[in-house]
């Protein structure tokens, strides 16, 4: 019946379109201009799978000329959105799929194919530019949730990755962009951005961002990171504080920015499982309240004193772990 009613209208449509628009597939006319758009969105919330197909195969070949349009932006977000809400709702593949699955499948699977199509022929620098788009930024990361669901486009996933690997420490740095990185790295298995994002030039850098700090801390926080990865941000923060000890650089802890990653690698017993995170942190936490007494002068302030607490804290909790693990060797 809504099918029905989205025929209707859409032969019916009495307004004008553009004349630049003419020779488009009326669905993507549609979805460039204003107030015609929100009929797409109607159409893809509401109609049927076989519906949603027709209008994604009316999209294939487009997706680059409405990714960046702020119509056609809401448009294939909310194309995306319905793709999404298929895989959670299905799940995994039925042993005897029904009908109705079988067409919300073949819609999932031209919603991949349209994306990955369009957007894996371009090349670095332009794919970046939709990444950093206001407009472009949302659609992607909404196609990177899709991907996430989908364990069959890992390839795609790795292409999209070195497509960009370039260029995301500076993507880290922005404040949409940092996001599209965050979504990319919880996807298990994507080493590439991972190994980029924990080069010590780049952490370096990603410390003291305002943005850049939160997407390491979002890299501690995914299972399936290697543990040695992991390790090289705590080294990162042991290397800042013996520096800052030989007065060679600032301190990462009174940083504006980076004492919010000092924080979560200090405080955290998250990792207790890894016996090298215990000593690297032990040792660290050693330096700063025994061993050398002008480490905590920088701590004065009302934040300062805070993490001096937590850190003495966390120490005393490791000291106990390690002096009952004696007893009972």
């Amino acid at each position: 019946m809504e099918d029905d009613l989205f025929d209707f209208f859409l032969q019916t449509e009495r307004n004008p379109l553009h004349p630049r628009h003419h020779n488009l597939p009326k669905i993507v006319a549609f979805a460039i201009t204003d107030g015609k758009h929100k009929l797409v969105q109607k159409m893809l919330a509401l109609g049927s799978a076989e519906r949603k197909t027709s209008c994604a195969c009316e999209m294939q070949g487009h997706v680059q000329s409405l990714i960046t349009d702020s119509f056609g932006g809401e448009v294939l977000q909310q194309l995306l959105h319905e793709a999404i809400q298929i895989v959670d709702r299905n799940g995994g593949a039925a042993t005897h799929p029904t009908a109705l699955q079988l067409n919300e499948r073949a819609f999932v699977q031209k919603v991949l194919e349209i994306f990955r199509e369009c957007l894996l022929g371009l090349d670095g620098p332009t794919l970046v530019s939709i990444i950093t788009d206001r407009h472009g930024n949302h659609v992607i990361q909404e196609w990177i949730k899709l991907l996430k669901l989908s364990p069959q486009e890992s390839l795609t996933v790795d292409q999209l990755c070195r497509a960009i690997s370039s260029s995301v420490v500076d993507l880290s740095r922005d404040e949409q962009c940092c996001r599209v990185v965050q979504r990319l790295v919880e996807i298990p298995n994507c080493p590439v951005l991972v190994d980029t994002l924990l080069e010590d030039s780049a952490l370096a850098k990603l410390a003291t961002s305002q943005f850049g700090n939160y997407v390491i801390q979002h890299i501690l926080a995914q299972a399936w990171v290697r543990s040695q990865d992991k390790l090289k941000v705590l080294r990162c923060i042991q290397d800042n504080f013996e520096a800052f000890a030989a007065r060679q650089e600032p301190l990462y802890a009174m940083d504006k920015y980076a004492c919010h990653l000092v924080q979560t690698c200090l405080s955290t017993a998250q990792y207790d499982k890894f016996p090298i995170w215990q000593q690297v942190q032990k040792s660290i936490l050693e330096l700063v309240l025994d061993r050398n007494k002008e480490l905590t002068q920088p701590f004065r302030c009302l934040a300062g004193r805070k993490m001096l607490t937590q850190m003495r804290f966390r120490l005393a909790e490791l000291r106990t772990r390690q002096s009952t693990k004696q007893q009972y060797q």
